[in-house]
């Protein structure tokens, strides 16, 4: 839309007057442009990020090429949903698209991780009697991880009041991307095991080695430091007191509001004087603040009451605007 104001302001601007300009000189789309430039710029550095996890823990490109596939589809299935919910790609919607894309492959790795393990115990066993034995001892604990998650975020959906309207669009973007990688875990992902994976060879680059080394030690640890009632109790009630120690300490630092207020690029100047303040003595004060302004680098207008816009600095930046009133 704002685009398209643009356009017919050229086009019309051909038939004014010799004396006559206009100029954009305060525009909100260029914050919801800018936003939505930086949520994409997430999105993609959060979808290498999930791909280059999965590949280091899986060390196979075949085993990564299954879950990852997983992303667009669930991602391209919830936009359709979304749309005939009457939702559009806004701010909170693409928000949760970024938060689902690590949800939505962890389904296609238990496939494919457990093909790998049904292959490495069975020599003869073939892919396709892999996959479907995997899909006979994980469907149930996929399916049950989904309903959890449901839970979690299906009384977000029945929130009122505009903080309702706020997260509905976020639950909902979550609830529909995870039901389709749920689907896509119990169909596209072990037919694609069956066509693609092949048995899991030792790694042969030295970095795995290393790695794979360190997550046995840590596995190791981790095992041994749990055996026993008494050891996991104590275990257990540090790490819930650390992790509700860091969330008090997070609570009371950081700062509290509806809606984090964010840089708009423009900010508007209250000037207000005595009662009974002449006209002349207000101008002469809103000169002054003009001057300030002015000064100030990255202001690209300053708009006062029933005047027309005043340049500011050339070394300025647009997107910025003040504007006085007494």
């Amino acid at each position: 839309m704002a685009q398209t104001i643009r356009t017919e302001l050229t086009r019309i601007s051909a038939s004014f007057p010799e004396d006559l300009a206009y100029r954009v000189v305060f525009d909100n789309t260029s914050f919801v442009i800018e936003t939505i430039r930086e949520i994409m710029i997430a999105l993609l550095i959060t979808f290498l990020l999930v791909v280059l996890v999965t590949y280091l823990f899986l060390q196979d490109w075949r085993a990564t090429l299954i879950p990852t596939l997983t992303i667009p589809v669930s991602l391209i299935g919830s936009f359709a949903v979304l749309y005939l919910f009457g939702y559009s790609a806004n701010t909170i919607t693409l928000f949760g698209i970024i938060l689902a894309i690590s949800l939505v492959v962890d389904d296609a790795i238990v496939v494919v991780e457990n093909v790998q393990r049904v292959m490495a115990e069975h020599d003869d066993i073939t892919t396709a009697k892999a996959a479907r034995r995997t899909m006979e001892q994980v469907t149930g604990p996929i399916v049950t991880t989904t309903l959890v998650l449901g839970a979690l975020f299906v009384p977000i959906a029945f929130l009122s009041g505009i903080t309702g309207q706020l997260y509905r669009q976020f639950a909902l973007t979550i609830l529909v991307t995870i039901t389709f990688s749920t689907i896509n875990a119990l169909t596209l992902s072990p037919a694609l095991c069956a066509l693609i994976l092949r048995r899991r060879e030792p790694p042969s680059f030295a970095g795995f080695r290393g790695f794979n080394a360190a997550l046995d030690i840590s596995r190791r640890w981790y095992l041994a430091g749990m055996i026993g009632a008494s050891r996991r109790v104590v275990v257990t009630s540090f790490a819930f007191l650390t992790l509700l120690g860091g969330v008090y300490g997070l609570f009371r630092i950081l700062p509290s509001g509806f809606i984090p207020s964010e840089d708009l690029g423009y900010m508007f100047v209250n000037v207000q004087l005595p009662n009974a303040a002449s006209l002349q003595r207000t101008e002469a004060v809103l000169q002054d603040v003009v001057g300030v302004m002015r000064a100030t680098p990255g202001v690209a207008d300053i708009i006062l009451p029933s005047s027309r816009p005043i340049p500011a600095s050339p070394r300025s930046t647009p997107h910025s605007m003040v504007r006085g009133a007494n």
